[in-house]
């Protein structure tokens, strides 16, 4: 039986198609961005670097902390559901986004620190059945091959923010990546299965410099510059822990002994073989925003990105042995904003909706990816201390994989609670 098995592998070479995803995205090198946008950020757009939270401020970019008249205590909490369509296949799941702690500082400078999750590795893949002749006994064997992986990497983001002039403000951002991803690969002959797990570790800083210019202006308009650069201090590396292929004689998916037990016993388990730096993630990245301020709490939003990855190797890391080497987005939103001291229940609400298109660029198949689509919600503020509740919503299509025609909803909630820290007081 085991000569057998190892014909089988040494001549099987199986093309996976999707037969469950939680989006093949998932799947190319480390993972596909996590959508831990702030939920006032995805009602414009899903991109974070213009104000979008309130007037002048958004959540996400800290150069414009400094508005703010409370120092927030902010969390995010969202979903997404992925459809393909031509399948009729549905999957979705929700997960914390965001946790953020912001305190500006005297209306010049602020501080920041957040913790949320990176990227997303969670992705199923069934290969079709293939039937494989032995060579030896003359006979066929069905075969299927399956990956699936979990996990991911998670961001720590302390931030701060200080003026350059009395119209430009910076901010830097040092991001440090941590994290952890399980992959197992499991090939089915004639309806036992061959399993193998793997662990992929991570680690890895990142810088990003955010900048802000308030001198541009066009007849009465009021015209906010936003641009922000994102550079390795450290290229995220990947360190990989190989175990022993085994015999799932039980079914259960682990390699344990049962009365049934697996092949080979537990005690004939070679230790487990780590390989470091398997793959480097070294990204850039440009973003470039437009802030127009057309009527009083009436804005138009413009931005655009660029990011793109220089690292070795990060294609080794997926099971597709491919990796999304560069990104490109672009979107238009509007925003309406409450007032600042509302007398009407109305006006204590903010506004937002627009339009956004991506691009992805695949690293071997030179493949592009498109998604298009569209963004809404509205917050509103209560409580003295501008407390806030948002709402963001998200649908697009996503076209170029194996499989086309995948639409992708989202939602995120966020809720922002504000107090005062670093403001004199009033004396009595």
């Amino acid at each position: 039986m085991l000569l057998r098995i190892k014909v089988v592998l040494f001549s099987l070479v199986a093309l996976l198609s999707v037969g469950f995803s939680q989006s093949l995205m998932n799947a190319f090198g480390i993972g596909s961005p996590a959508s831990n946008f702030d939920a006032a950020s995805m009602g414009t757009s899903p991109m974070s670097l213009l104000p979008s939270f309130q007037e002048g401020v958004s959540i996400s970019n800290p150069v414009t902390w400094s508005q703010l008249h409370y120092t927030y205590l902010t969390g995010t909490y969202g979903g997404q559901q992925s459809e393909i369509q031509s399948g009729l296949m549905k999957n979705g799941r929700t997960y914390l986004q965001q946790i953020q702690l912001i305190i500006p500082i005297k209306k010049k400078y602020a501080f920041g620190l957040s913790i949320g999750p990176n990227t997303n590795r969670l992705y199923s893949i069934v290969g079709v059945e293939n039937l494989v002749d032995d060579g030896i006994y003359g006979d066929s064997l069905t075969v299927r091959k399956s990956v699936s992986g979990y996990g991911g990497i998670t961001s720590l983001k302390p931030s701060v923010a200080f003026p350059l002039t009395s119209l430009e403000s910076m901010a830097i951002t040092i991001d440090y990546l941590f994290g952890s991803s399980r992959g197992i690969t499991s090939i089915s002959i004639d309806g036992t299965n061959y399993i193998q797990k793997e662990q992929d570790i991570y680690s890895g800083t990142m810088m990003k410099l955010f900048f802000h210019s308030k001198r541009l202006k066009y007849k009465d308009y009021g015209m906010g510059f936003y641009l922000s650069l994102k550079n390795a201090l450290k290229p995220l590396s990947v360190n990989r822990i190989s175990h022993q292929p085994f015999e799932d004689n039980n079914e259960s998916g682990n390699h344990d002994g049962s009365y049934y037990s697996d092949f080979p016993d537990l005690s004939l388990i070679p230790d487990a073989i780590q390989s470091n730096s398997i793959g480097e993630i070294d990204p850039f990245e440009i973003q470039v925003g437009l802030d127009v301020n057309i009527r009083p709490r009436l804005h138009i939003l413009s931005e655009g990105s660029h990011w793109y990855d220089r690292g070795d190797n990060g294609h080794t890391v997926s099971v597709l042995n491919d990796k999304i080497v560069s990104l490109d987005q672009i979107s238009l939103g509007l925003a309406l904003f409450s007032r600042r001291l509302p007398r009407q229940i109305l006006n204590q609400f903010h506004y937002r909706g627009g339009f956004f298109a991506k691009q992805y660029t695949l690293y071997h198949k030179g493949k592009r990816i498109d998604e298009k689509g569209f963004s809404f919600g509205f917050g509103v503020k209560f409580g003295v201390t501008d407390n806030q509740i948002d709402f963001g919503f998200s649908i697009s299509q996503r076209d170029g994989l194996d499989v086309n025609g995948e639409l992708i909803q989202q939602f995120s909630v966020g809720i922002s609670l504000g107090d005062i820290w670093f403001i004199k007081r009033r004396e009595r």
